[in-house]
């Protein structure tokens, strides 16, 4: 009557499911589930680059976009544990120089919730893919001095900007370069070997609507795209390369303590802010919340990529049994995600 299976016999149907997608050319990437600190499923399928038939590894690194801005949040999180930062700081505070004065008054809670109204560079017609920014604030100039989008506080808008920001709050209050940091602190912290030493990274590819609106031409590589496959630890926006082993870790060492004490991990990955008032989805720092079998679990995690980028993924804990879901990949949007919006719901009910 309960609907649970066997955790074993959800694994083998999980990893038949991904079998299949990946025979049919539907997935490219790496799997891994992990009960605890077990492993149960750790599986490479498809390429990391097609033109010259290298296969993709468990060693592969993939291009994880938002995925990242969970580093963001949690290196944010050891700053204020660290006695040097405030939730409640204003950005004006921290970065008397910001270019646009009306949002100085904008609070670090905000900025990390995606309630502060900052603009989005991506939107931005000055944005070009491919351009080397080795600081956070050289991104100020594509959304900085545009007009807050909302009061701050008012409502939740997702925000890669504000994401920028909090990367140059790391670099101005550690100085250190935003990458140079997560090495020194969060990576090294967490054991994360390849994330410190820049895993190859697969090459992304992608399907344009507007060349091939049926998905049936050959996928192209994302080279020189947005999604691109960068090296080392991206931006605070995300875009870092990333094993599937390498964020295991990263979330283990978030969720037996070694990162954060457990009330500040507690804050870091509890629901604040709802995305919509009529919706179940909450949005903490850098995690979004999802309640599962009617809010008896938490899914908390970020997916990343998008359609166009030639790079998709999607990073989930389930808290409360503690299952681990990391499903990352070189295919668009939505490759990855709908294998892992299919996953969640059999591990929730996993015996």
């Amino acid at each position: 009557t309960t609907g649970e299976v066997s955790a074993a016999e959800t694994v083998r149907i999980i990893a038949e499911q991904v079998e299949r997608a990946a025979a049919e050319g539907r997935y490219s990437g790496t799997v891994l589930l992990a009960r605890g600190d077990s492993i149960v499923l750790h599986r490479a399928f498809g390429h990391a680059n097609r033109e010259q038939g290298v296969a993709n590894d468990l060693q592969t690194g993939y291009g994880i976009a938002s995925i990242g801005k969970m580093f963001t949040a949690v290196s944010i999180a050891r700053l204020v544990e660290a006695g040097r930062l405030r939730f409640e700081d204003t950005l004006g505070a921290v970065l008397p120089d910001y270019p646009n004065v009306a949002a100085r008054g904008v609070t670090i809670h905000q900025l990390l919730t995606h309630t502060a109204g900052i603009a989005d560079p991506f939107a931005s017609p000055q944005w070009t893919p491919g351009v080397t920014r080795t600081r956070q604030a050289e991104w100020f100039p594509l959304f900085a001095e545009t007009p807050l989008a909302f009061t701050p506080g008012e409502r939740f808008e997702y925000s890669n900007g504000g994401y920028f920001v909090l990367g140059a709050i790391i670099e101005r209050l550690t100085e250190h370069s935003f990458g140079d940091w997560l090495r020194h602190d969060l990576f090294r912290e967490a054991g994360m070997a390849a994330a410190t030493a820049d895993a190859p990274c697969a090459t992304g590819y992608l399907r344009l609507p507007e060349t091939d609106p049926l998905r049936r031409e050959a996928p192209t590589p994302n080279t020189g795209r947005q999604g691109s496959a960068s090296a080392g630890a991206g931006s605070g926006a995300g875009g870092a390369c990333m094993t599937a082993l390498d964020m295991f870790r990263f979330v283990r060492a978030l969720r037996n303590g070694t990162l954060l004490s457990p009330e500040m991990t507690a804050r870091v990955v509890t629901g604040q802010v709802a995305l919509d008032p009529r919706g179940p989805i909450k949005y903490g720092y850098g995690f979004f919340e999802l309640p599962v079998r009617d809010g008896a679990v938490h899914a908390r995690g970020h997916s990343g990529g998008g359609e166009g980028s030639g790079q998709d993924g999607d990073v989930q804990v389930l808290w409360e049994p503690d299952w681990t879901m990391i499903v990352l990949g070189n295919m668009d949007t939505p490759a990855a995600r709908s294998l892992s919006g299919k996953m969640i719901g059999p591990l929730a009910r996993a015996r």
